[in-house]
């Protein structure tokens, strides 16, 4: 029989004979975790929502085995440090993101509460106004605001 060589580790070994034709990794156990880590990447490319939708099976799973996820966590504090960073770190990314969504408008209706009196589409329109003057063109002209309509230049 010939030898191969493995695609992993590069070294040469006997391939089994019942599956020489397609065995491409040793006996090693280093080996062996790489290649299927490799074989379930390309099988999760192929059909990537595959795991989508199946929380309530974890769900009922935990329901029969009452304890176990507190159990896991006291037996493993490196994983739920790990576990608290992560989570941490998704919250503050998600409050990063809601911050640049809503933060402008919250800070503008505050400033427009303030004025008593005062028209909101106006103000908006004046803001908008300036904005583009100083951005070096003329007021919008699609913009009716109070100091070009009584024929100032905007």
């Amino acid at each position: 029989m010939a030898q191969k060589r493995c695609r992993y580790c590069g070294k040469e070994f006997t391939p089994k004979p019942h599956v020489e034709n397609i065995q491409v990794c040793c006996g090693k156990a280093k080996c062996k975790a790489q290649r299927k880590a490799e074989a379930q990447s390309r099988w999760l490319k192929t059909i990537p929502n595959y795991y989508k939708g199946e929380y309530w099976r974890t769900r009922l799973w935990l329901a029969e085995h009452p304890g176990y996820l507190r159990t896991y966590r006291k037996n493993n504090p490196d994983y739920v440090r790990k576990d608290n960073e992560a989570r941490r770190r998704r919250r503050i990314r998600a409050r990063r993101s809601a911050d640049i969504q809503d933060a402008w408008p919250r800070r503008e209706i505050k400033r427009i509460q303030v004025l008593q009196g005062a028209d909101i589409q106006d103000t908006y329109r004046l803001r908008l106004d300036g904005l583009l003057c100083a951005l070096g063109g003329p007021a919008a002209p699609i913009y009716k605001t109070l100091s070009t309509s009584a024929g100032g230049s905007g």
